[in-house]
């Protein structure tokens, strides 16, 4: 999200002066607490910030209705959690230091290792407790020992005004001789220790007095016990990876309107009905949903001010709604289902800090159609990963990034009417965070909603009408519509419906809203794109669908399975639509040319003329081949293909397929399907390379076609996949800085040299495919058996574009070698090996390039691979990566020949 509005965040957070009468045992101290922030005139107060927006050609859709908000009850009871942290040592602390034993000012203290949480309810939440830190740094007004610490000390024993130590080791004992004074109080601070375990788990004495006894090696400490606020000057501490509940819930939404948590949606389960003129069923509303936060805060006792506070919350959020309504006449309602509670998961010290986010989710559908209809929406929304930075004294610092949704969508309509049903779900993110008791109390948060707006319309008509008691109504006719409460009846068809087309028009708008308790709320982030407007060129061919399925997979494009309302010839029944926009389809934030439909259709339809032949002998076959293109339109970008049932991606197929370790009958098979990939491969850089060299070296002046569509494209794709491949290998010194910054130069002269490779007229320039991955790669989702025969289909050609071989070469060897890396998935490493025979004879200037762009792809994608190892072993991936690219530059085969690597220089000659 873009820092334009992101700099607006919170920028009134604490709009509030507290008062607190503290010290009760005395008396006779008021403190007043005041959080300082910026300046702020009553206008800035006041008025909302500007609103950032993205906003391509919105469709025309009706003004939407009133809304109607139920609350939803809960038939179980609400709980929220409490995890209490508790007193450990640092790390950074080593307890076998006798230093340790000599009161200092400057102290540091650690909490965590959670007790059960005393409510019980995170099994209920399908989560165990919550994991990570919180480091405290005090200064005291007076020298400080943490007996914790002191790993030396054998017992302590506290009475209402003294403390007994006995230590073991006489090297502690004799610095706390030492420095354990009469003549200057000091702080002692016991944790879990003796009988000095108080309700909140730590305890604070200031001692006036010591007796020493050197024959028990005891030191008896006259003290009076104290709260933290009375002997700290300052306080600061620092939240580590703190998640909060991670929740996943169901909501069952029945028909008198209540919202259940924790209870399964069985399927049709009716939200809404008005017999007999309305049912609004719900198909499916899941959420699931994570939360974890770090930040840090600093409070001056002396001063009464905060002096630091700031968090950074990180989210994941999905949701697949899916509804279904039944109208027997006009009908307009908006309804909201919200339960109106926040699920917290505070995580406490108890006494010192309270803290912990909460989230709260609610249901919206809109339903406005002019007649009678039968009408089906849903939406899947997914923000995979979002930030926020909050810092609440300097609102220059907030940010915000990660709010662009992914989404999918789909809706199906049975009559010749104007219909809008919108789904909408929303999820607010809420913070709350108390120190000593209260001393500063906050609460704000954010409220993402993501909401798809559908119009859509049927080509034919259908007559029908409602029956009550034998009267019937033409439903056809706008004028007539259903009175608040009608006796039952029934929807019933007069005549059978003719084949039509849907016509669907969707837009996705996304609103991001930041609210501080009640002072302030804004809308901080607004995006509104238009996902779809296929239909009305396929309903003039003969794709024209009855419903459109979206797809999973893939970022740009919006891919659905289309059910044609007429067989073709030869008796297909469902068809593949790719439809671009000049915007990715995952995230319409993000620009992309839409150039890129056109190559993919010019690549796919010379690929049917001239189709590439990969000839093999043996008992294992495979053919390679793109998929069948039956029409392109380039007004629209839109493309129809063949549709593969029962198809998965290589990767895919190769963690489902390919277990660790695989099997010894599978190297065969493995290897051979890594060799036809890189033949295949080779065979259309050959087919493309001459294409290219002539078409370089003229200038076109009329329509191409074919491939020189693709190569005069090449602009935008090159740039992108430059900067995809050799910038993001530059961001990885600053992402790993004690692996990289070593080999900082030599990546600047990789990066160099791909730019200029792309220029010179000697480079083996050519068509590439540009995103040649085993992702790309689909196969029938069945068993590899050693008697093989297997149809391999290379898809996504809108990335193709002129450049040097290696860039295809280097993106499936990387992505095989990850499976091996990361998962030891030997087949992997099998098919990396029959890829590199697959390339056959190199020069030697060729295998070096090859070994380099391998390099670059493990640093650049194989150190993001999410979810796929742990943090050693991704930084095990930057190491090795460093050393392919290093290695490479500098032609060292002497240790490429003792890798995993050998095999791309076999038949090269040797140095």
């Amino acid at each position: 999200m873009r820092t334009s509005f992101s700099s607006i965040l919170f920028s009134l957070w604490l709009l509030c002066l507290g008062v607190l009468a503290h010290d009760e045992s005395c008396g006779c101290t008021v403190k007043y607490i005041v959080v300082e922030m910026p300046s702020q005139t009553v206008a800035a107060q006041t008025k909302p910030p500007t609103v950032t927006s993205v906003q391509t050609k919105p469709t025309n859709i009706r003004s939407k209705p009133n809304q109607t908000t139920v609350r939803a009850s809960s038939t179980s009871a609400h709980h929220n959690t409490t995890a209490t942290f508790l007193p450990k040592p640092p790390a950074k602390v080593d307890l076998s230091n006798p230093e340790n034993a000599v009161p200092k000012k400057n102290i540091s203290m650690s909490y965590g290792d959670v007790e059960k949480p005393r409510n019980q309810t995170f099994p209920a939440l399908n989560t165990t407790a919550p994991k990570g830190a919180i480091d405290m740094d005090l200064v005291m007004n007076h020298p400080a020992v943490v007996l914790d610490h002191i790993d030396a000390i054998v017992s302590v024993e506290c009475t209402a005004d003294s403390v007994k130590v006995q230590f073991g080791k006489s090297a502690a004992f004799e610095k706390a001789i030492d420095t354990w004074s009469d003549d200057e109080p000091f702080i002692l601070i016991t944790n879990n220790m003796g009988n000095c375990k108080t309700d909140i788990g730590q305890a604070f004495y200031l001692v006036d007095g010591v007796t020493t006894d050197k024959g028990d090696k005891t030191i008896t400490c006259h003290a009076a016990e104290q709260e933290l606020a009375d002997i700290a000057e300052t306080c600061e501490m620092s939240f580590t990876s703190i998640p909060a509940t991670k929740l996943t819930k169901r909501l069952t939404l029945n028909p008198s309107l209540s919202l259940n948590f924790g209870t399964g949606l069985e399927r049709d389960t009716v939200l809404f009905q008005e017999q007999p003129w309305v049912t609004i069923k719900a198909e499916k509303a899941e959420f699931s949903s994570t939360v974890s936060f770090s930040g840090r805060a600093k409070y001056n006792f002396w001063r009464f001010k905060m002096e630091h506070l700031y968090f950074d919350l990180d989210t994941h959020f999905s949701a697949d709604v899916a509804l279904a309504a039944d109208v027997a006449a006009a009908w307009s309602r908006s309804i909201l289902y919200d339960p109106d509670t926040l699920t917290y998961t505070l995580v406490e010290v108890p006494g010192i800090l309270s803290l912990g986010p909460g989230l709260s989710f609610a249901v919206g559908v809109d339903v406005d159609t002019s007649a009678a209809v039968a009408v089906r929406a849903g939406a899947g929304i997914a923000i995979p990963a979002a930030n926020v930075h909050l810092d609440f004294l300097d609102s220059g610092k907030n940010a915000a990034t990660g709010w662009e949704p992914q989404y999918t969508s789909y809706a199906n309509i049975t009559e010749s009417v104007e219909v809008g049903l919108n789904a909408s779900a929303s999820l607010t993110v809420q913070l709350t965070f108390k120190l000593l008791g209260g001393l500063v109390d906050l609460s704000s948060g954010l409220t993402a909603t993501p909401e798809f707006v559908n119009k859509f319309t049927l080509d034919a008509a259908q007559s029908a009408h409602a029956s009550n008691d034998g009267a019937g109504v033409n439903l056809l006719d706008a004028e007539k519509v259903a009175p608040a409460t009608t006796p039952g009846s029934e929807l019933a068809a007069v005549n059978e419906p003719k084949d039509c087309g849907v016509s669907f028009k969707s837009d996705f708008i996304f609103d991001l809203e930041g609210f501080a308790t009640k002072w302030w709320k804004a809308n901080l982030y607004h995006v509104e794109v238009p996902i779809t407007d296929v239909s009305a060129w396929l309903n003039t061919t003969p794709y024209a669908a009855s419903l459109l399925e979206p797809l999973a997979g893939g970022q740009a494009n919006f891919t659905y399975r289309a059910h044609l309302i007429n067989p073709l010839n030869d008796g297909t029944a469902e068809v593949v639509v790719k439809h671009g926009e000049p915007y990715m389809a995952r995230h319409p934030a993000n620009a992309v040319t839409v150039n890129r439909c056109d190559v993919e259709g010019e690549i796919l339809s010379e690929l049917s003329t001239n189709p590439i032949d990969v000839a093999q002998s043996g008992s294992i076959t495979y053919t390679v081949r793109t998929t069948t293109s039956h029409a392109y339109d380039a007004e629209t970008k839109t493309l129809v293909l063949e549709y593969l049932p029962n198809v998965v991606d290589l990767r895919t197929y190769s963690l489902n397929h390919f277990p660790f370790p695989t099997p010894e009958y599978l190297r065969k098979p493995a290897h051979e399907l890594g060799k036809v990939l890189a033949i295949y491969m080779v065979k259309f850089h050959d087919m493309a390379r001459e294409i290219v060299q002539n078409s370089l070296k003229q200038k076109h002046t009329q329509q191409l076609s074919g491939f020189n569509r693709a190569i005069d494209s090449s602009n935008d794709m090159q740039r992108l996949k430059h900067w995809i491949n050799f910038d993001w290998m530059i961001d990885r010194v600053d992402q790993f800085p004690g692996i990289l910054l070593e080999a900082k130069d030599t990546l600047h002269l990789v990066k160099n040299m791909a730019l200029k490779e792309l220029s010179d007229p000697s480079a083996d320039l050519t068509l590439i495919h540009g995103d040649y991955h085993p992702q790309n790669i689909l196969l029938e989702d069945a068993r590899l058996e050693p008697a093989t025969t297997r149809t391999l289909y290379v898809i996504d050609w809108e990335n193709s574009q002129v450049g040097v071989p290696s860039l295809d070469h280097g993106g499936m060897l990387g992505e095989m070698y990850v499976l091996w890396k990361y998962k030891h998935i030997d087949a992997g490493l099998w098919m990396l090996q029959g890829y590199a025979e697959g390339l056959g004879p190199q020069t030697e200037d060729a295998a070096w390039r090859v070994a380099l762009q391998v390099g670059v792809h493990l640093l650049s994608f194989g150190t993001l691979a999410s979810g796929w190892g742990t943090t050693e072993e991704v930084e095990d991936m930057a190491r090795l990566a460093r050393d392919v690219i290093v290695k490479a530059w500098t032609r060292d085969r002497s240790w490429f020949d003792k890798s995993d690597f050998a095999c791309l220089f076999a038949g090269t000659p040797q140095d």
